[in-house]
């Protein structure tokens, strides 16, 4: 009986006993475990109890009570694995344990994520709210050209809330996520964020004019880290305000910071900007500086007596941008300083003084002009004594005798009328000698026969007469073979002569024929070039003569004795900047063309001296120079060019826009090219002129070289000319 009643009390009590709890999930974040389960009847109250997985029976179960509610919560370690079970108790006591439930708390993402960029240098400035649950944070970036993300930091504070990204590209786009770290690694990331840092306007852009360089600007600019290139752009102050700069260079040096511009004309202001490109495009323009060139003081003026005569030879370093040189003078009687000479072309860069006295001292200065006739400071001054004997140091170093100079130039005109110290006349041509004879009087033609022959060579030398010349030189000239070979040598043999006779007589100046080319009918191109040939070899054979000319051009270049007709000339170089300085200063229309991409200097002999002849003609008769330079557009592509730059121009149809006669020397060739990412971007279309007609401004012949065999290619021909109107 005892048995019974204890086995129905022990089922009566486990009935009353509440049921196990059913249901258990739970919600693990950050630092805190949230459970819920199904609710139970016949309950006072739930407890949970938890401890951290795999601990088994070392560590405690940590209890909390949910009273009635089927939902607990309960602090957590971040990033650490837990398990938990719950139970339901009433008066009678507790049910049984609920099926274990495990799960791992973990710190939530990053919020509130952005990226912002440095407007002055390449950083990029990250930040985020922080999770006080975490540990640290991981930051990852993907450029546009990778395929995965990749740590580029990582922090090991959950207090540390930014960070900064300094190894970036401009114009490269990055995508960024923050992602936080707790016990277990890395957590949540944040919303990927996208930026493309662009590259900044260089900082202290400033113009100036540099001490010692005339027609200079120099631009200095802070170099911007990480840029690629940078793109002055230019335009003069007189220019309408709504007039879009031209772009005067582009500099590939990232590290660069400064700039001479070489293409300004002296005292006409200019407004620059500047900026800044990486790989996505050109930056913002900068604000505008005005610069301006100024003329300078010709450098290196230096003053060289020739003793034993009344010369003395000044030279000075070419000044850019300048037109031409006044030469002043002070010394003798009267003292003041007066101008004794004036050089109209720029590259003149020496003079002959032929009116000093002997054993007086003078002081020489240069000053340079330009086109607008203003005039620049005075270079430096420099002092000069010609003696009427050739000092012995100066004798026993050069081991000769005082000689003068003999000055040549070639020029087209009649030899009868010349005013130097003798001209030279061929033996052999009787219709010149004959002419000579009758111009310079009877008596003259007595002191012909009567002149005595005492010359190895057969030269001698008589008086000028009533001819303008104070000598005459007869040079006796055999009759040349038929083969141009034998004739040219026979030609610089007849120069050979005449000027060693010159150097004897102590001619200083000294007018040739062209010899050859009358009865014998000789081409005057070649027989010039031959005398010119002869005269510099000359020269280089002989330190006792001086001879200057204006020929060939110095910056003309030569392959073994023949000179390139085409020449590359670099277009930052002082001869490239100055074609680009007319060029761009006529073509108004700025948008019809993108940029110029090769200038090629054109070096035809014959053609360049038979231009001066007629230049020098031209001088004589009009008494003024009329030499302009102008444009002529190229149709016809690259076999119009090698044509004309081989034979010239058909000079019985060259003219003006105005219809005027005119003679002409091709100086170059530029090409624009447009590259074909630009056609959508610029009118192509910048050839000049048609046929053989010129203009002075580059715009006028626009539109007249739109022919489909150059569009396909996108490049335009321009001659830029010498023209004799």
């Amino acid at each position: 009986l005892i048995v019974i009643i204890i086995t129905v009390g022990f089922v009566a009590w486990r009935y009353l006993l509440p049921s196990t709890p059913q249901g258990l999930h739970g919600t693990w974040k950050g630092d805190r475990a949230i459970l819920t389960w199904q609710t139970v009847d016949a309950v006072d109250e739930y407890e949970v109890f938890y401890r951290r997985s795999g601990s088994h029976d070392t560590a405690p179960w940590c209890s909390k009570s949910s009273g009635k509610s089927v939902m607990a919560e309960f602090d957590v370690h971040t990033g650490l694995p837990y398990e938990a079970y719950v139970v339901a108790k009433n008066w009678f006591g507790s049910s049984d344990r609920s099926s274990k439930i495990n799960g791992c708390a973990r710190a939530p993402a990053p919020t509130q994520f952005t990226v912002v960029c440095d407007p002055t240098k390449p950083l990029l400035s990250l930040k985020w709210n922080q999770v006080s649950c975490s540990v640290g944070y991981v930051i990852k970036r993907k450029s546009a050209m990778e395929s995965d993300f990749h740590i580029i930091t990582t922090i090991d504070s959950s207090y540390i809330t930014q960070s900064q990204d300094t190894n970036i590209i401009y114009g490269m786009s990055y995508n960024y996520m923050a992602i936080s770290l707790d016990r277990s690694g890395e957590s949540d990331s944040s919303l990927s964020v996208v930026v493309c840092p662009r590259v900044p306007v260089p900082n202290h852009f400033a113009a100036s004019t540099p001490k010692g360089l005339s027609a200079t600007v120099l631009l200095n600019w802070q170099a911007v880290p990480n840029s690629i290139a940078y793109h002055i752009y230019r335009r003069r102050a007189e220019d309408p305000i709504y007039q879009n700069p031209i772009l005067l260079t582009t500099l590939r040096n990232p590290n660069a910071n400064s700039y001479l511009d070489q293409t300004v004309i002296n005292n006409v202001k200019y407004i620059y900007t500047i900026a800044s490109e990486d790989s996505a495009g050109v930056s913002l323009q900068s604000t505008a500086v005005v610069g301006m060139g100024a003329l300078i003081a010709p450098n290196n003026l230096s003053a060289k007596p020739v003793h034993g005569n009344n010369c003395i030879i000044l030279s000075w370093t070419e000044v850019a941008g300048a037109l031409g040189y006044r030469i002043w003078r002070s010394g003798g009687q009267p003292s003041t300083e007066k101008e004794i000479g004036l050089l109209s072309h720029e590259y003149n860069t020496k003079y002959v003084d032929r009116e000093a006295k002997h054993e007086t001292a003078y002081i020489y200065t240069v000053q340079a002009f330009d086109k607008n006739t203003k005039y620049g400071p005075k270079s430096n001054c420099v002092k000069a004594i010609v003696s009427k004997i050739m000092p012995p140091s100066e004798r026993q170093k050069t081991g000769q005798k005082a000689t003068v100079p003999v000055m040549m130039d070639v020029r087209f005109g009649d030899l009868i009328t010349e005013n130097v110290d003798a001209i030279v006349v061929c033996l052999l041509s009787d219709e010149l000698k004959n002419k000579i004879l009758n111009a310079a009087g009877h008596s003259f033609s007595l002191t012909f026969v009567d002149a005595p022959r005492c010359d190895t060579n057969g030269c001698f030398k008589v008086s000028g007469g009533l001819l303008p010349c104070k000598n005459i030189i007869f040079v006796p000239w055999k009759t040349p073979a038929e083969s141009l070979d034998i004739s040219e040598q026979s030609i610089r043999t007849f120069i050979t002569i005449a000027l060693q006779c010159a150097q004897q007589h102590k001619c200083q100046t000294v007018a040739f024929p062209a010899v050859g080319c009358g009865g014998l009918g000789y081409d005057v191109h070649t027989v010039a070039k031959a005398m010119v040939s002869e005269a510099y070899k000359q020269k280089k054979s002989n330190s006792q003569t001086s001879i200057e000319d204006s020929t060939i051009p110095l910056t003309w270049e030569k392959t073994s004795d023949t000179y390139n007709l085409r020449v590359n000339v670099p277009i930052n170089s002082n001869e490239g900047q100055a074609v680009l300085l007319d060029f761009h200063r006529t073509m108004t229309n700025y948008d019809s063309y993108s940029r110029i991409i090769r200038i090629e200097r054109v070096q035809n002999e014959r053609w360049f001296r038979q231009y001066q002849i007629h230049k020098s003609e031209f001088l004589r008769r009009l008494q003024q120079d009329t030499e302009q330079r102008l444009f002529h557009g190229c149709a016809g592509g690259e076999s119009a060019v090698k044509s004309i730059v081989e034979y010239g121009f058909n000079r019985s149809l060259a003219g003006t826009k105005h219809g005027k006669d005119a003679l002409l020397f091709i100086e170059f060739i530029s090409i624009p090219i447009f590259p074909y990412l630009l056609e959508c971007f610029f009118q192509i279309g910048t050839a000049y002129g048609l046929g053989v007609y010129f203009s002075s401004k580059a715009s006028e012949s626009h539109n007249y070289t739109k022919l489909s065999n150059i569009i396909s290619t996108g490049e335009r021909y321009m001659f830029v000319c010498k023209v004799l109107v």
